[in-house]
Parts: structure tokens; sequence; C-alpha cells
């Protein structure tokens, strides 16, 4: 229903008196008693409010409508807050969006027109009300998440969910998820995990949580993949120009550092070597084909004190070679020539995962085969040309065995094959350089051989043999701890004695 109000027309008075005052010679009267008035009529409330999701799955923004008012000139949206109606909203059509709502709430909402006069709204005297119920369940975080190294340690970040009252992080240890924090607002959307380890992998999981009035209310749990955590306070080494006696190191910076110090394990210990406030280092007098390891750290001043960041990690390089005169192939090429040579072979594949020590043995056309896999267990053949027989012997038991020559024939092809293999012999051109080999600097000499083709490589430190490796057929075979004798003990090419004779 309509209802009409009188109220004094001042502003139309002023108006007047401000357009006509100093010159109007005449003015109207307005009779004794009589004052200026204006009628208005207040318009009709709005009916059927209605409050729904605008049209998401996701809550957020809520849609309230109303049957619109013919002459109303605007609109007031209320919410009751603790019995009272408290104004939100100011519109012009019949239609508003809301997003302060919660979920697992209820909220009783109103709508009334208005009309406007002299620049005031007059409101309907009734009110529109209706219900509005949110969801009662937290929307889970489509999304995932992810971190990078800050200076406090790992930031942790995720996506914006509009409509939430905040989020729970989880950290997972050993399997299970552990609550890291619950961080409300719903723009808050990171959090510093300060115990991060430099180079450790974290995985997190979140979910949003809303609040209402029946308390909180958790969507389900969303993880992240693993997020590395690398620490912006440490040095990263990046790159490194390498040469036989220098290597030019460089690294990343380090935000707000004022330098930083390198260090070189020497001796036992670390050394340092430089302060600098650059970001490369070039160390100088270094040898050959050798193992080195650095560090670095960032500092900064403040205050006039200098705060030390962690040492970065381990960043180790090896030198490249350098030629040197080659020699020694032709001193174990004389060893073989004159037919006594001894070899060891460790750490070499039995065929079956396992790993054996092998000794072979050559005198004349006279072989000494031996595995030996530890533990006491050794297989023992042993190859006399001029019996052409090859014995298999037991020191376990003291016995040994003539194999049958149909069975022999394989294993004696495999033992001249191999010898063949590892002699030095036909020996064209020779080249020599320093390497790194098996932690140590060796010298590294190879050649090819003139008349089976095979590439042949021999690695000494200290002018001894400690490894070889052998290159035919586009297929490698490298032996290790590899040491030869230029004569073999005699009692390699005889049966022992004591020893009983088994049947086959």
């Amino acid at each position: 229903m309509k209802k009409t109000i009188r109220i004094l027309s001042v502003v139309f008075a002023l108006m007047m008196l401000f357009a006509f005052g100093a010159l109007a010679t005449e003015t109207d009267e307005t009779p004794d008693g009589e004052q200026n008035v204006t009628e208005i009529v207040l318009p009709e409330a709005p009916t059927d409010i209605v409050a729904d999701l605008n049209g998401h799955t996701v809550f957020g923004w809520v849609k309230v409508e109303w049957d619109a008012v013919s002459d109303a000139d605007g609109y007031n949206f209320y919410v009751k807050e603790k019995g009272k109606w408290v104004l939100k909203q100011t519109a012009e059509s019949n239609i508003i969006y809301v997003d302060e709502f919660l979920y697992n709430s209820k909220y009783e909402i109103g709508v009334k027109s208005y009309v406007t006069v002299g620049g005031v709204n007059y409101e309907s005297e009734e009110i529109c009300v209706g219900i509005f119920v949110s969801p009662t369940a937290a929307p889970k975080p489509a999304f995932l998440i992810g971190g990078e190294g800050s200076m406090d340690g790992l930031r942790v970040f995720w996506k914006k969910i509009d409509g939430v009252s905040g989020y729970r992080l989880y950290i997972k240890q050993d399997e299970k998820w552990v609550k890291l924090k619950d961080i409300y607002g719903n723009k808050n959307i990171e959090y510093i995990y300060t115990a991060a380890v430099d180079g450790e992998k974290y995985e997190f999981a979140l979910k949003t949580f809303v609040k209402g009035t029946e308390g909180l209310k958790f969507s389900k749990l969303v993880r992240s993949y693993y997020i590395y955590y690398n620490d912006p306070k440490k040095v990263d080494f990046h790159s490194s120009i390498i040469k036989s006696t220098s290597v030019e190191l460089g690294w990343s910076t380090v935000k707000g550092a004022s330098g930083y110090r390198i260090y070189m394990y020497q001796g036992g210990k670390w050394k340092a070597l430089k302060t600098t406030t650059k970001t490369e280092y070039t160390v100088t007098g270094l040898e050959a084909s050798k193992k080195y390891i650095f560090r670095a750290r960032a500092y900064k001043k403040v205050n006039g004190v200098t705060e030390w960041y962690p040492l970065s990690n381990n960043h180790t390089v090896i030198t490249k070679s350098k030629t040197v005169e080659a020699y020694r192939i032709k001193n174990l090429q004389k060893s073989f020539s004159d037919g006594d040579w001894y070899i060891k072979l460790k750490n070499i594949g039995d065929g079956n995962g396992g790993k054996c020590t092998v000794t072979l043995a050559g005198k004349g056309d006279n072989l000494f085969y031996k595995y030996d896999y530890g533990n006491g267990l050794e297989i023992k053949y042993l190859y006399l040309d001029s019996k052409e027989r090859l014995y298999a012997i037991s020191d376990a038991d003291k016995e040994y065995v003539i194999v049958p020559e149909d069975e022999a024939e394989y294993l004696v092809e495999l033992m001249y094959a191999m010898s063949e293999l590892l002699k030095v012999q036909n020996v064209g051109k020779v080249t020599a350089k320093t390497e790194y080999y098996n932690g140590k600097t060796a010298v590294a000499e190879t050649y090819k051989d003139t008349k089976y083709g095979f590439k042949k490589t021999y690695y000494f430190v200290n002018d001894k043999v400690v490894g070889a490796l052998v290159e035919y057929d586009s297929i490698e075979e490298s032996y290790s701890s590899f040491s030869v004798k230029d004569t073999p003990a005699s009692y390699l090419f005889k049966v022992p004695s004591g020893y009983k004779k088994v049947s086959w």
C-alpha cells in the first residue's frame, strides 16, 4: 500500500531565494500560519525476493533478485544481524550480487524500494523479507600447489578460492599427512616452511574450510607434486670452464649478498682461496686429470657486522688431460714378448651377476687360469700344451682331474683368446695422456694392434699398470686393478705335489 508524507519545501525555498533574492521588487507573501509543504508518495515494497548461487558450482557470488516496483527510483538491500536490519547495498535495478555470505550459514535478507526527492531517498514503509541458506561444504581446491625457495624457507603457494574462510595446509611425514597450519582469509595464499633443508624434497596437501553458524567445514584434501627446496642463501655453482691446470668457477647471485668466499678441499681440510664481490673466480696451478672439490658461501654486511650464509654443496670437477711422453707400453711389450707373464684382474663379472678375481698367466704355450670368488671358493685350470691336457685343480680337496678333450676345447680357446686380448703385442703408434682413473691421476697409453685391430689402453700409476681397456668390434672390455709380472711363478705350470688324481 502506498503512503503519502508531507515535508517542508525547504530545499525549494532556498533555491528560489538564491535565484531572485537581490533582484526581487515584489514578493509573494504566505498567509500567516501557513508553510510550504511537499507531499511525497512512498513506493510500495518489492515482492518475492529470491537469493541463489550465481550459476556456479563453486560458492562465491550470490545473486539476489526481487520483483521490480514501477514507481521506485532504487532499492536498499538489508541483512539481519543480531536482530537488526543492516543496510548492505543500494542499487537502481532489482538485481544485486553479494559476496560476503559464508558457507554453512543461514541469512535473513530484505529489500526496500525508495523514491528520490531533492537528493534524499525515501524508503517504502514495508520490507520484503526472504531467507538464503548457503552451501554446507567447502569447495575442493581444483588446482596444483607450488613452491620455491625464499630467504626464510620454502615458500608454498596456491590458487585463491572465492568464498572460503581459509585454508588448512598439510605436509607428508613418515607417509602420513601432518597438519602445518590453518590460514584464515581466502586471500592469504602462501606459507613459508622454515624447517626446509636445502636439496630435500617435500610434499604438501591443502584443504579449504568455511566458517559458518555450525562451525568449520572442510573440503576434501588435494595434494601437490613433490617440491624440491633449493636454499637461495646458498651459492649454486652453475658453470665451470675446465682446463688441464685451471678451473673457472661460476655461480648464481645470492640476493642481498655483499660478497662470496671460495674454498678448496686440500690436504684433508677446507682452504679459503678468495673473497670476492664477483660471481666467478679462476683457480690456477692445478694438476691435469685430477679431481678437485670446491665450496662457496655468501655473506652480507649488517651494521658493520659480517653475516655468513650457509656453505654451498660440494662442487666437484676433474681437470682435463694433457699429453705426456709415451714409453711404458714398450716395457710391457718386452715382458709379454718373452713369453712369461702374469696378469691379475679384479672385480670381473662372472656372467651370473657376481664378481670374481681372475688370474691369467702364460709360460711359453702353457696357460694358467684361476677364478677366485672369495671366501675360499676357487676354480683353477692348468693347460700344458706339451701334453695337450687341461687340468682342473681343487685345493680344497687336494684333487685334480684331466678334463676330456671335447669338453676342454672351449675353455682352452677362451684362455688363449683372453691372453691374446691382454698381451701388449703388434704395437703401432702409441699416444699417451693423463686421465682420471679409479680416483687417481693415471697415464693412459693407447695403441691399435696392427695385426688384430684391437684398440688397447693401459693405465699406469707410478709406472705400475692399474687397469686396461680393450676395444674390439665396437665392444669395450675394461679391467680394473690390473697387475703384470715379468715372470710368473713356476709352480703355476705343474700339478701341485701331493694332489690326488680323480676321474672326471
